[in-house]
């Protein structure tokens, strides 16, 4: 595309946007797999902070803080456009970080052990806490995008916000359906 004589601007299949790589089918396949490669390097690094004899609260303390932080950063955005086989990519690293950490148990009993829940339902407590910051505050540009439920007449919707009416999937699975959706 030409904008003027001197300048011109070609078209890409991503763009990397405060953090996040938008492609241009919005499916975030190659911001999952960036995520997964840049948690490779920091599962190596806990793997040698075993190997060297960190005990187990310190490497959850390592997981959450260099691992899953990067796994959830602005997760609201781009998690509920994933597919199930991209979700469970991301559900695979914490499974390998709980698997350094605890190698003699099961996933559940890691989990459980190591009092964290599945990747997907802490990162589904930050969306409705981000949600519930953003009906609090008129002042939020998003503000304006929640659909209150004033009329409390429905007895299938026992909430205070309804769920926008969506013509397309994608709109369908964006941050604000999402939290209205059975999980």
């Amino acid at each position: 595309m030409q904008v003027d004589d001197n300048i011109s601007i070609e078209p890409s299949n991503n763009v990397k946007f405060l953090g996040i790589l938008v492609d241009k089918h919005l499916n975030f396949i190659d911001h999952v797999d960036f995520l997964i490669k840049k948690c490779n390097s920091k599962l190596f690094l806990m793997r040698q902070l075993k190997r060297l004899g960190m005990n187990d609260q310190g490497l959850k303390l390592f997981y959450c803080a260099h691992i899953r932080s990067v796994l959830s950063y602005a997760s609201p955005v781009f998690y509920t456009q994933l597919s199930d086989t991209t979700k469970a990519k991301l559900e695979k690293v914490q499974d390998t970080a709980t698997k350094i950490i605890l190698p003699d148990l099961d996933c559940s009993e890691r989990l459980s052990a190591l009092e964290l829940g599945s990747l997907s339902s802490f990162i589904y407590t930050l969306s409705e806490n981000h949600f519930l910051k953003i009906s609090g505050d008129e002042k939020h540009p998003l503000f304006s995008s929640i659909i209150f439920n004033q009329e409390k007449r429905s007895s299938r919707l026992h909430t205070d916000f309804r769920p926008p009416r969506c013509r397309t999937q994608k709109r369908n699975n964006s941050f604000f359906t999402f939290l209205h959706a059975p999980f």
